[in-house]
């Protein structure tokens, strides 16, 4: 009876650790994903202020998905969680509104 506890106790701690190790692996590959799309948009947006026009409607669409929903959907890639990617690009304008 103690030993099968023990078992049980040891499959446990090594699931919990193989877990951890893909949260880790996932969380570093968020992160860089992260960076890549903040720099991107820091760039476009500094040139939209400059030609003065609306430059939030890029994080707000950045800010449409979640941190934490990017990182529990394990199954999806982080590209693919924006798959308009016009908000990155520095030509593009707001569908949504005139921005004139």
């Amino acid at each position: 009876m103690y030993e099968a506890l023990v078992v049980c106790f040891g499959m446990v701690v090594v699931l919990c650790l193989i877990g951890s190790f893909f949260i880790t692996k996932r969380k570093s590959r968020l992160n860089r994903y992260r960076q890549y799309i903040i720099r991107k948009i820091i760039t476009a947006s500094e040139n939209d202020f400059r030609e003065r026009r609306d430059f939030t409607w890029r994080w707000r669409v950045y800010n449409s998905v979640s941190y934490n929903r990017m990182l529990f959907m394990f199954w999806i890639r982080p590209g693919d969680f924006y798959p308009d990617k016009s908000f990155i690009d520095q030509k593009a304008m707001p569908r949504h509104r005139d921005n004139g």
